[in-house]
């Protein structure tokens, strides 16, 4: 049998599982069980999610269960996702969730979309190199 596509979170950590076991897991967990951080600002929201099933579509590297995206709340843009990034572990989602909030509530970024900028360079980040 391959490797489990289903994960729980026990004390913040990955855990593979059988299907039962995640299915017990869902249905008896706290309904907040998938959000790990939501922050709001000015009509955008980035919202960090543990997804429980396995989004890594290849063969190679860590499961990947976590999921960031940013939506604005504007008519025109119900429901569309701006950007959206994953990770394999707890801390990689904090971190990365973080690092999303920096980037588009610091500086132009919803005007700069609603104007049809569709090009979200990293200009704005600054040097993450070590």
């Amino acid at each position: 049998m391959g490797m489990s596509d289903k994960y729980i979170l026990v004390n913040r950590k990955v855990v593979p599982v059988t299907f039962d076991e995640w299915l017990v897991w869902v249905e008896n967990t706290d309904r907040d069980w998938r959000r790990v951080a939501l922050h709001e600002y000015n009509g955008v929201r980035v919202s960090t999610v543990f997804l429980a099933l396995d989004h890594n579509w290849g063969d190679v590297g860590p499961p990947i269960v976590f999921e960031t995206t940013v939506v604005i709340d504007e008519p025109d843009y119900q429901g569309q996702d701006f950007e959206m990034n994953r990770y394999a572990t707890w801390d990689e989602a904090i971190l990365g969730h973080l690092e999303i909030c920096n980037k588009v509530f610091k500086s132009e970024w919803k005007e700069r979309i609603l104007a049809g900028d569709d090009e979200l360079s990293d200009e704005d980040d600054g040097d993450r190199s070590a």
